[in-house]
């Protein structure tokens, strides 16, 4: 069956698109391109793409592409001198204390690993609690900074990491019979975990646009698996 991505905008200058999760934005191997975003949405709207900036495989959110070299060239620059306007919808492990703070840590970037290093490229991270639960938060993080990571490793570093992170944090799912007092499965069914994924979702951009230099913003919805999650912690973690 053929994959459809959602189509959020296109004109003659870019395409932008809901990311569906654990869906890598670009191919592994230069050639086989039939398994990346990059490569579905090309085969979709039949006509040729130019990369412009990325999210991480297991996340999901807003993904920008240029159709031509101009607007490709526009975009970057924009995202080169961190002019653009990220809003990203994260679920954190424990309570944070603070509504809304600012992460600064320098993130050290190598071919081997991204770490927290004062050697490294300065990032900042700024973030709003949106809501709290029994061992869960929900905030809205804007990176003032365009560093890879940065959004993980910050949470990571002040004690509360997105709540499923098979790289800084524990990679267990969560199910609903981890919180619902008395939950009882059926005879020989089988429990399914609300969310199994890194909790990210790029949510809010804001770019100039290539045709006329306008400011416009575009908004994702939060995806069903995130929504459903937080929709149980509504009414058994408050």
């Amino acid at each position: 069956m053929t994959i459809q991505i959602e189509i959020l905008y296109q004109d003659n200058d870019i395409t932008i698109v809901n990311k569906p999760a654990l869906m890598p934005v670009f191919p592994k191997v230069p050639m086989d391109e039939k398994d990346s975003l990059f490569g579905i949405v090309k085969n979709q709207i039949k006509n040729n793409l130019f990369p412009i900036h990325s999210i991480d495989q297991d996340a999901s959110g807003i993904i920008i592409f240029a159709k031509n070299k101009t607007a490709r060239s526009f975009l970057s620059v924009q995202f080169k001198d961190e002019l653009v306007k990220r809003q990203f919808s994260a679920l954190l492990g424990g309570v944070l204390q603070d509504e809304e703070g600012m992460i600064e840590k320098s993130i050290f970037i190598s071919k081997k690993e991204i770490r927290l290093d004062e050697r490294g490229k300065r990032a900042l991270t700024k973030y709003k609690v949106l809501e709290k639960f029994n061992g869960y938060t929900f905030v809205l993080a804007e990176p003032q900074t365009q560093i890879c990571s940065q959004i993980r490793l910050h949470f990571h570093c002040i004690g509360h990491p997105l709540a499923i992170d098979n790289r800084y944090s524990v990679n267990e799912p969560i199910f609903l019979s981890s919180f619902k007092r008395n939950y009882k499965l059926k005879d020989k069914e089988i429990e399914k975990p609300l969310l199994s994924r890194l909790p990210l979702h790029l949510s809010q951009i804001t770019i100039k646009m290539p045709l006329d230099n306008t400011e416009k913003t575009f908004v994702s919805k939060l995806p069903k698996d995130i929504e459903i999650t937080l929709k149980q912690l509504r009414k058994y973690c408050k």
